[in-house]
């Protein structure tokens, strides 16, 4: 199944993130620094997905975001659910 990609990127306001969801992008910065620094070998993607709580697989994902853009605020977490903009279908069938 294919998805309709939206007609825009979407930006993420990052004005309106709390303060709890900073905390998290900021400690979510610190550990994939050490992964960078120090190497993101299996053990040591497996500790910081414990250590913070998230699966293996979405430490690997913030990494590869993070060596994209190495800030904090591509750590912010993702609201769930549709993007705003984005279609189930395509226009054409």
């Amino acid at each position: 199944m294919k998805f309709a990609k939206a007609s825009h990127p979407i930006k993420l306001d990052l004005e309106a993130a709390s303060e709890a969801e900073w905390e998290i992008a900021s400690q979510r910065a610190s550990a994939m620094d050490e992964l960078v620094v120090h190497g993101a070998g299996p053990s040591k993607v497996a500790k910081t997905a414990q250590e913070l709580g998230l699966s293996r697989a979405m430490v690997y994902r913030l990494l590869a975001r993070y060596r994209l853009n190495p800030a904090p605020s591509e750590l912010l977490p993702k609201r769930e659910g549709p993007i705003p903009g984005s279609r189930r279908l395509a226009a054409v069938l």
